[in-house]
């Protein structure tokens, strides 16, 4: 036997229905979101604290330039030479420049 249910009571079901879809569908963007390092998350996306980058602010920014860097001057003369970037061992913001300008061995801060 089929129930037969009446216009209102079928548009209440529907409306409820679609208030459920709704606010089921429009959750806190953040929830998932783990920002690491004193990240905070705004809109989804994490929001990196200086000295870090990444989707959760797990990279330290500077690991991104450490390495040995071929380096070729034009002005005043042509001066080629080597450049080493590499980790400061007391802060994690800071790195070190092995033979900057080709005029010195000490290291730059």
């Amino acid at each position: 036997m089929i129930e037969r249910i009446s216009i209102t009571s079928l548009i209440k079901f529907l409306s409820a229905l679609n208030l459920m879809l709704l606010f089921s569908a429009c959750g806190n963007p953040c929830k998932e979101v783990i920002c690491n390092n004193g990240g905070a998350c705004v809109d989804g996306v994490c929001n990196c604290p200086p000295g870090y980058s990444g989707e959760d602010c797990s990279q330290l920014t500077r690991d991104l330039y450490l390495g040995t860097y071929n380096v070729s001057e034009e002005c005043p003369n042509l001066n080629a030479y080597t450049v080493n970037i590499f980790a400061d061992t007391i802060s994690l913001k800071r790195i070190r420049i092995a033979n900057f300008s080709n005029s010195f061995s000490n290291t730059v801060y």
